[in-house]
This record gives C-alpha cells, sequence and structure tokens, in this order.
C-alpha cells in the first residue's frame, strides 16, 4: 500500500476500531449506572437496619423510652432518635441523620401499605426487653432492588429480604 503525502480522513478499519471502542466503553458506563443504583439501594437498607439495631440497643440501656422516625423531606429520607413519642416537624425535620434517596420506602401494617412523605412517617420503638412496643411488620424499600425488612414484633429481631 502506498502513502500519500495528501492522504486525508480514515480508513474503513480505522472507522470500525473507533466504534468498536465507543461501543465497548457505552456498555461498561451502562452496566456501571445499573450497580449505582443498586448500591444506593442497599445503603438505604443497610441504614435502616443499623438505625434499628441502635434504637434497641438504646431502649435496652435506657430508662427514658426512645423512639425512631423515619421521614421524607424534599425527595429525601431521613431518620431521628426521639425521647418524643410524637413527630415534630418544626425540630425533627431539620436534625435528622439523612438515609439516602432515589428510592422509595413504605411500611405494611396487616395488608395496608401506607407510604413515607409528607405527613407520613413512620415511628418505632422498642420494649426495655428488647421485643417490638410499637413497629410495622415490614419496611419496603422500593429501588434497584426492591427489598423488604421484615420486623419480628416478639422477639424484636429484623431480617432484610
Amino acid at each position: 500500500m502506498k502513502i500519500w503525502k495528501d492522504q486525508k480522513g480514515f480508513s474503513l478499519i480505522e472507522l470500525i476500531i473507533v466504534i468498536g471502542i465507543a461501543a465497548i466503553i457505552a456498555g461498561i458506563s451502562l452496566r456501571m449506572l445499573g450497580q449505582i443504583s443498586t448500591t444506593n439501594t442497599e445503603k438505604v437498607v443497610k441504614t435502616i437496619s443499623d438505625a434499628l439495631t441502635k434504637q434497641q440497643m438504646k431502649s435496652m440501656s435506657k430508662e427514658v423510652k426512645p423512639y425512631l422516625y423515619i421521614y421524607e423531606r424534599n425527595g429525601k429520607y431521613y431518620y431521628i432518635f426521639s425521647e418524643s413519642n410524637t413527630y415534630d416537624y418544626s425540630t425533627m425535620g431539620t436534625n435528622g441523620k439523612e438515609i439516602g434517596n432515589g428510592v422509595t420506602i413504605s411500611y405494611k401494617v396487616g395488608s395496608t401499605e401506607y407510604i413515607i412523605g409528607g405527613i407520613i412517617t413512620l415511628k418505632i420503638s422498642y420494649k426495655r426487653d428488647g421485643s417490638f412496643d410499637d413497629a410495622p411488620d415490614s419496611i419496603i424499600i422500593k429501588g434497584k432492588p426492591d427489598r423488604t425488612i421484615k420486623l419480628n414484633k416478639i422477639t424484636g429481631k429484623h431480617v432484610i429480604q
């Protein structure tokens, strides 16, 4: 093959190689985007699970009964521990620890599901023996993938499914 000094442009083989490399990079990027949303859902589940464990320990070791509230503000979910048995938006809404966003959190009592948001919050409390005093049957995190935290009211244990 003779190379000309005035030769401009790409050969067909060079173009095919560039398109192949671009396709590989695009495929890797799409796969990573899927993992980011999965990682976010897992982070939310772990944060709620850790908060439940802390709540149980606090309830067993303190004289004053603490409550765990999970609530939503501006598309983000938060939790806060409080000694008040009623949720106070004016103080708690600005002091909670962020759970995450990009998911929908709801809870189930019997066959009824309540989506946390606006005025609907989730209040959880334990008895001094470590069993649940006030808790739903399950907490549902809808994301990629959907996850459920089942709460055993008698033992006070929670299981991630």
